[in-house]
Order: structure tokens, then C-alpha cells, then sequence
């Protein structure tokens, strides 16, 4: 007698979406101005979904599916030229998402807990803008300098519900799981500069820099940590070495730290959230791309990453990313082109864990490796009928993992 283990559930779907956009436009030989109103508006009208539990034919489980949801956004652009070789660039939108669906009861049983509210009532804004200076102040020489400032304001109040892993079992009956919860909004503001450079240093040869810094700050009442700050610094140098061979070489450096870490609660103190933890990332990278002929296109990516999490006791310490890229196109006519690629990934990390809660340095280590080999092929025809653009790829994809203690 074969024993059932799972079974498959079907969901319903029967929802609609609406878009709306309106927009005025101005445009004279220096100044182009755009006001639009973007508009989402989505619809479920399978509201549920209810299901006869397939071990206990006595017992049913229900679950909600996406609530019905609105987004409305006000957006201006405004591009100005403020001489022959300057031209500045504003950008800003306001964005209102709100959510307000009856929540269903806890259980589909009667005997459960009542909810603090009958809906979500949830609604979030957010503000965007972004100020770029491009200018030329030289015949070689271009310069770019970009200010972006995002703001996510969640509005929904905060509730205690009661914690049900399914229909007639509390989180109170699972071990090291609290109960009552909270529901905990995120709000956060975000501040990044970008400023770049681009110098041509012949007519075979330039090089490009730049800085990157990223400021987060965010507003939750779970969350890990307050502040992260970035700073980043690119290089990258090219060359035409050959009317038919180019190449490039590329390197990145980045730290991030920020304010001080506050663990969840039921974590161990000496754990770190990875995309928020203190790192020291470097990326090497180089390229080359030769024209064979004047059908057929070589290139050749290679890319090196390293992130060093030198504060983490626990958790992700090291990580490694190398990756080859080898591509071929091909013209066989004016209409017909074909394209082969081979892509190797491999993704190296090492991390710290402990068995004893009640310690902070580590007692068992992983190093986990994966290696992801992809090919593909692909042939597009163009002009097919003077209108038709039709193609076909193939890839396939080979992963492979390993994990030692």
C-alpha cells in the first residue's frame, strides 16, 4: 500500500488589472519638460482559496489569494541645457500604494481567536528624485554627476495577531516561536551620489572612474540595523588595440559598514544578516571582443569577486564568484544571424555556525561551492514578410554543489 505524501492544489485565477497614464509634454531647443499621471488598479475576484485536507478528510484549510490593490503616481521631468557641452536633468515622482482587503478569519474553524482589525488598511508612499549634471569641458574629457534621494513612508498601523502555522495549530504549540505577533512595517531612506569621469586618451585608447556612495537608512521596530553606508570606487581601461581587437580591463573596490548591529530576537548576538553586514568587496574583470570577419564577432568575459565579511563570527565570513563568458555571432545573410555562448559560474562561501546558543564563537564551519555550466544556441531570421522577426534558442544549463564540514 503506497503511502500519500503530498498532493498538488490548483489555484484559482480570475483577477483583472486596469492602467492608466496621462501626460504633458513641452519641448524648445534647451528646455524639455514632462508632467504624467501613471495609475495601476488590480482586481481579484477569487477572493479565497478552500481546500479539503487530503490526510484528514474531516478538517478544512482556506487561505487568502492577492487582494485587490491600487497604485497612483505623479511623476515631472525636467532637462535643461545650460550651454553647448551642459546639460542638467531633474527627475521626481510621488507614489501612493494602498491595500485595504477583509482579511479572512484566522482558522476556518469557529473556535479560534477574533482579529484586531477587519482589514490590512495598508498604505505606503513613496517619494523619488534625482539631479544629473552631465557636461563636457573638454573635447576628451566627459564628466557626470548624479544625486538620487528615495524615500519609502509605510503608513499601516501595526496590530498583534495571533500566530497560526495552519487551521487549528497556534504558533503557541510550536516549539521557540512566539506568540502573539506584530506586524512590522518598513520605511527607509535612501541617498546615493554618483560621480564619473570619462577621459579619452587617444583615439585607441581611454579610461573611465568613478565614486559611488550609498547611504540607507531604515525605520522598522525588528530591524537589524539602522544605517549601512557604502563607498565605491571603479576604474575601467580600454584600448582598441587592432581595427578588429578591443579590450577592456575593469577593477572595483567597496566597504560597506554602518551603525551599530542589533540581533533578532531569538538570535544568537554574534549573527549577521549578510546584505547587511560589514564587507569589503573587490571586483576584477576583463574583456575582449575581436572582429574576425565582417560576419563573424568573438568575445571573451572574464570576472573575479570577492567579498570579505572580516566582522561576522556567525554566518556568511567569505565569498568568491568567478565566471568565464565565451560568445559567437554570426551574419550568414542580411536577414539570418546566428549566436552561441558558453557560460561558467562558480559561487565559493564559507560560513561560521554554532550548536550552543548560549556562546558566541563558532563550532562547526561549511564551505559551500557551486558551479553552473550554461550553452546556448540561437538563430533569428529578420524581414520575414517585411514585418515578422522570428528566432529560436536552445540552452542548456548543468549546476552542481558541494558542501564540507
Amino acid at each position: 500500500m503506497r503511502k500519500t505524501t503530498g498532493a498538488l492544489l490548483p489555484e484559482p485565477i480570475d483577477y483583472e488589472t486596469d492602467k492608466l497614464h496621462a501626460a504633458l509634454r513641452y519641448q524648445d531647443k534647451q528646455t524639455q519638460l514632462e508632467f504624467a499621471y501613471q495609475g495601476s488598479l488590480f482586481y481579484n475576484n477569487a477572493e479565497s482559496l478552500t481546500w479539503q485536507d487530503p490526510f484528514d478528510l474531516t478538517r478544512t484549510g482556506r487561505q487568502a489569494l492577492e487582494p485587490d490593490n491600487q497604485m497612483h503616481q505623479l511623476s515631472a521631468i525636467i532637462g535643461h541645457m545650460l550651454s553647448p557641452s551642459s546639460r542638467l536633468t531633474a527627475v521626481a515622482s510621488l507614489v501612493q500604494q494602498t491595500q485595504d482587503e477583509r482579511f479572512l478569519p484566522y482558522s476556518s474553524s469557529d473556535t479560534v481567536a477574533s482579529l484586531p482589525r477587519s482589514s490590512l488598511d495598508g498604505e505606503v508612499w513613496i517619494m523619488r528624485g534625482q539631479l544629473k549634471l552631465t557636461s563636457r569641458p573638454m573635447r576628451k574629457l566627459r564628466l557626470s554627476a548624479q544625486y538620487s534621494y528615495s524615500e519609502r513612508d509605510n503608513k499601516t498601523d501595526t496590530e498583534t495577531y495571533a500566530y497560526f502555522v495552519a487551521d487549528g495549530i497556534s504558533g503557541v504549540d510550536i516549539p521557540n516561536k512566539s506568540w502573539p505577533k506584530e506586524n512590522d512595517p518598513l520605511s527607509y531612506r535612501r541617498n546615493k551620489i554618483d560621480l564619473t569621469a570619462n577621459y579619452r586618451i587617444s583615439s585607441k585608447m581611454s579610461l573611465r572612474g568613478g565614486y559611488h556612495y550609498n547611504h540607507m537608512h531604515r525605520d522598522s521596530n525588528d530591524q537589524e540595523r539602522e544605517t549601512t553606508r557604502e563607498h565605491s570606487l571603479k576604474a575601467k581601461w580600454k584600448i582598441k588595440a587592432t581595427p578588429a581587437l578591443n579590450l577592456a580591463l575593469y577593477g572595483e573596490a567597496t566597504k560597506r559598514a554602518g551603525s551599530d548591529y542589533h540581533t533578532r530576537r531569538d538570535e544568537n548576538p554574534a549573527m549577521r544578516t549578510f546584505y547587511l553586514a560589514d564587507v569589503d568587496r573587490s571586483k576584477l574583470g576583463a574583456s575582449l571582443n575581436y572582429m574576425a570577419s565582417d560576419r563573424l564577432n568573438l568575445g571573451v568575459t572574464a570576472e573575479y569577486l570577492d567579498d570579505d565579511y572580516s566582522d561576522s563570527t556567525l554566518g556568511l565570513t567569505e565569498a568568491q564568484q568567478p565566471s568565464l563568458l565565451l560568445d559567437a555571432t554570426y551574419q550568414i545573410n542580411e536577414r539570418t544571424s546566428t549566436h552561441a555562448y558558453y557560460n561558467r559560474e562558480e559561487f565559493k562561501s564559507q560560513n561560521a555556525g554554532i550548536q550552543n546558543r548560549q556562546v558566541t564563537l563558532p563550532d562547526w564551519h561549511a564551505r559551500l561551492k557551486d558551479s553552473i555550466d550554461s550553452v546556448g544556441l540561437g538563430v533569428k531570421f529578420t524581414g520575414l514578410l517585411d514585418k515578422w522577426v522570428v528566432g529560436t534558442d536552445l540552452v542548456h544549463t548543468r549546476s552542481r554543489g558541494a558542501v564540507s564540514y
